[in-house]
């Protein structure tokens, strides 16, 4: 029997209700995303995701080119009674629909009941820890974006925003928080897109953020699955994957003022996420942590994944991050990963043969570059 001192915790990837979830929306069928989620996060003290993009019915504010997220305003109550009680704020498209956006999501929220944290009308705002208590803890809540984006979404003295993921920012807040509150817990948005393995200068701010004080950090914003390692007392999940996400046809223009459309698919790996089910100690140590697969099928709820093969792939990554070499593991899987993403560019559904024919100058040049950042960072330039 576990002490009365534990807290149970399930923590979740990105959350985004754009696209075919307007169509639940306007379907009526909005609870069928609560049934489907509340089993899954069952029996938890604290269920926390990230949101990833505002609750709003606002334009968008960013370049005609750019891709934006927004999810209706009716979900706010719909992502309570799924059981989602803590949301963090903190990522690369927040600010999609600009200040009056993020403010609508805060007000959707706060009526909802749930708590969120991350984001704000000032950089200290942002920075500022969520604190709940559970059974007599205190817990914090912190939340950063590490993602370059082109319009402006990061908080600054008198500036609405996302809270920066600045290494100073972050060991500072952390440890603040650590000596007001029982458990630290920090999301951080940040990592390559669907590279299944996190970068090493992350993995060594992980490491300093447990020695700072935090007990648990929760990664997300690859869009796949990425290792579990515990640190000392502490634990990280470096990313969990796409919980809710849709797929879209995305109309936008260009900088000559051209119409265009493009279609956004879910790749099979991209469908793959998890939960991360937690138990820790009132004070602050990891007694037990897991992930349990979940995966989008074709309606866009998430289900318990049952196959054997996401269990290898969980120990698979987990094994791979105590390798000998993994900087060199790593430099390898992103710069394969940034490679195919160019290759995507055009005429994807061609074999990789037949793409090569239509490789141009500018795209050998793109290649070069990526071998070359990537051999930096092996090295340890950043």
């Amino acid at each position: 029997m576990e002490p009365r001192s534990t807290i149970r915790i399930s923590a979740v990837g990105d959350i985004a209700l754009n696209g075919r979830y307007n169509q639940i929306v306007n379907a009526g069928n909005l609870r069928a995303l609560a049934t489907s989620v509340a089993p899954l996060l069952a029996g938890s003290d604290i269920a926390v995701g990230n949101l990833e993009g505002p609750l709003t019915t606002r334009p968008s504010v960013g370049p005609a080119w750019c891709f934006t997220l927004r999810g209706h305003p009716a979900y706010a109550p719909i992502l309570r009674d799924a059981g989602l009680n803590v949301l963090s704020l903190a990522n690369n498209h927040m600010m999609d629909h600009g200040w009056e956006g993020l403010e609508d999501t805060c007000t959707h929220l706060r009526a909802a009941g749930i708590r969120y944290f991350g984001a704000g009308r000032s950089l200290r705002e942002a920075r500022e820890p969520l604190r709940i208590t559970v059974r007599g803890l205190r817990i914090a809540f912190l939340a950063y974006c590490n993602v370059s984006v082109l319009s402006p979404i990061y908080a600054d003295v008198d500036r609405p925003g996302v809270a920066p993921a600045r290494r100073s920012y972050i060991l500072a807040d952390i440890a603040a928080a650590q000596r007001e509150n029982n458990v630290v817990i920090v999301c951080m948005h940040w990592g390559q897109e669907h590279v299944r393995y996190p970068a090493p200068k992350h993995r060594r701010l992980a490491f300093e953020m447990i020695a700072a004080g935090a007990n648990l950090i929760i990664g997300h914003h690859p869009h796949v699955l990425q290792g579990v390692e515990r640190v000392a007392k502490g634990a990280v999940s470096y990313s969990l994957g796409n919980f809710v996400f849709s797929e879209e046809d995305w109309q936008g223009t260009n900088r000559k003022g051209e119409h265009f459309s493009m279609p956004y698919r879910l790749s099979e790996s991209a469908r793959r996420a998890a939960v991360w089910r937690v138990v820790m100690d009132g004070q602050g140590p990891v007694l037990d942590e897991h992930l349990v697969p979940t995966y989008l099928g074709p309606d866009l709820l998430p289900a318990l994944d049952r196959r054997p093969e996401c269990q290898t792939e969980i120990a698979r990554n987990r094994k791979a991050l105590s390798r000998r070499g993994y900087r060199l593991l790593w430099t390898i899987q992103m710069t394969r990963s940034r490679i195919r993403a160019i290759l995507d560019q055009f005429r994807g559904n061609e074999s990789i043969g037949r793409r090569l024919l239509h490789l141009r100058p500018r795209h050998l040049r793109e290649m070069l570059q990526v071998l070359i950042r990537e051999w930096e960072q092996l090295r340890g330039v950043e």
